[in-house]
This record gives structure tokens, C-alpha cells and sequence, in this order.
């Protein structure tokens, strides 16, 4: 939740502008380790994964099999899914692209 991230922003004392905040919330969705660092290295270090995992995406098999989770390539899908969880049954799960750019990619490979 974007609000939930710019209120723990403010509660660490990060100098993260809302701006900068929405970028990284498009890119990496709302995995905190991502968007709540003042670590640059490991912004292009997340950046570089999301790469590395999108290139081993080579066919629409490859797509369809991510989502529903049965890819070989775990990483793949750690880095470029995120798990939804049903609100009336914390057992039902989706998975999701991880961001609105990642869908983009996705969609394009």
C-alpha cells in the first residue's frame, strides 16, 4: 500500500521524495526491502535481478507457467510475481505481476 510505505518513510527518517517513492513502488510493487532503502547498490542490484529473471522468460509457456507457479526457476518467479492472499480465506492465494512495469514486461515478452 503506497500509504502504508510513505507513512514507514517518514517513520525511518528516509529522504525518500514522493516522487522517487512512486518510482520505485511502479517498479519493484510494494516489496519494502526495495522501496524503503537509501542504498543505491542495492536499488540497481534489484533492477539487475528483474532483468536476469525477465530474460529467462522465453515463451508464452514460460508466462503461463509462472503464474500458475509450476516454473522451474524459483527465482523467476520470486522476483518478478508477488503471492495475493483472498481476505476471506487467508489460505486462497493468486499470483500477481510484482509491479505495473513488470506486468508491462511480461505482457512484451
Amino acid at each position: 500500500d503506497p500509504l502504508e510505505l510513505r507513512l514507514a518513510t517518514d517513520a525511518l527518517h528516509l529522504k525518500l521524495d514522493e516522487q522517487e517513492l512512486a518510482k520505485r513502488i511502479s517498479l519493484f510493487g510494494g516489496t519494502a526491502r526495495y522501496t524503503l532503502t537509501s542504498d543505491a547498490d542495492f536499488i540497481r542490484t534489484g533492477k539487475k535481478a528483474l532483468s536476469t529473471a525477465l530474460v529467462q522468460i522465453e515463451t508464452v509457456e514460460h508466462v503461463r507457467r509462472c503464474f500458475e507457479g509450476t516454473m522451474d526457476l524459483d527465482q523467476v518467479v520470486h522476483r518478478l510475481l508477488h503471492y495475493c492472499v483472498d481476505e476471506n480465506d487467508w489460505m486462497e492465494t493468486k499470483l500477481k505481476p510484482a509491479s505495473k512495469i513488470v506486468a508491462s514486461m511480461l505482457h512484451e515478452r
